[in-house]
Parts: structure tokens; sequence; C-alpha cells
């Protein structure tokens, strides 16, 4: 019987030791999986955001077939956008939108209807609006005194 008890407590300090083991490699591989997940999502999101530069000038972007086109859902790549660089998939559009736009108005030689089609807007009433609230002034008055602040 003593040598029962002995095995018994041999073989559950060898379980306990094989557990406390693979305690250890979960552990120790956690964090490798955690930058894994962290680094696939920071690729998808570079994907992405070369996808919605390259589109920018499609009036038909939307969120919807952006994330069709990834196979995610539109709640799915505005939470990840959001996690990855603190900004929605709208608002990167904008950005890169607004940013074109100013380049566009600085060569002078294009109407605002011209630029907001260039830029991805079918109507140029609805950029001038979201150029307005981009930069606190709409494009007209940005052209003016773009030509203005240029010739002096």
């Amino acid at each position: 019987e003593a040598d029962n008890a002995a095995t018994e407590n041999a073989e559950g300090l060898l379980v306990t030791g094989y557990v406390y083991r693979l305690l250890a490699f979960l552990l120790q591989n956690h964090p490798k999986e955690q930058m894994q997940i962290s680094s696939k999502k920071e690729e998808t999101t570079k994907i992405i955001s070369r996808y919605l530069t390259i589109h920018y000038n499609d009036p038909a972007l939307s969120i919807q077939s952006v994330a069709e086109r990834f196979g995610f859902s539109p709640s799915y790549l505005t939470r990840l956008f959001k996690e990855q660089i603190g900004i929605t998939p709208i608002q990167f559009v904008d950005d890169v939108r607004m940013k074109k736009a100013i380049e566009l108005l600085n060569h002078r030689t294009l109407t605002i209807n011209q630029i907001a089609e260039a830029v991805g807007y079918s109507n140029q009433f609805y950029f001038a609006r979201r150029f307005k609230r981009y930069f606190g002034m709409p494009p007209t008055l940005y052209k003016q005194k773009n030509l203005v602040d240029l010739d002096q």
C-alpha cells in the first residue's frame, strides 16, 4: 500500500509538472499570437488603405462596397480602421479627397465642378459642403485666397 501511495503521489506530481509546463508554454506563446493577430490587422489595414488611396475618386466608393470587396462587414471594417489608425474608412477617404482637392485648387485652371468630379464627388454642392466642413471655408474662397496669396 505504501508503494501504491508513493506511485500515485509520483504520478500526481508528474501530471502537475506537465500542467505547469503546458501553462508556461501557453503563456510564452500567447503574446506571439497576439502580435500575429495585430500584425495581420495592421497589414489588412495597410492593404485597404492603399486600395482607398487608389480608388478615392470613384463616386461609387462606399463603406459597403469596400467591405464586400475585402470580405468584411461594414461595421468590422470601421472598427478595424478605428482600432488601427484612429479614424473610420470614410474619414480616411475624405482626407485623401480633400488633400487632392487642395492640389487641384492650387493649379487654378479647373472649375469647382471639375475638381469635385476629379476627387470622387458627383455633386459639386456636396463637395463644397464637405470642403467647408474640412477646411472651414468653401473651395471658391480658398481658390480666391490662394490666388491673392500667390500673386503677392
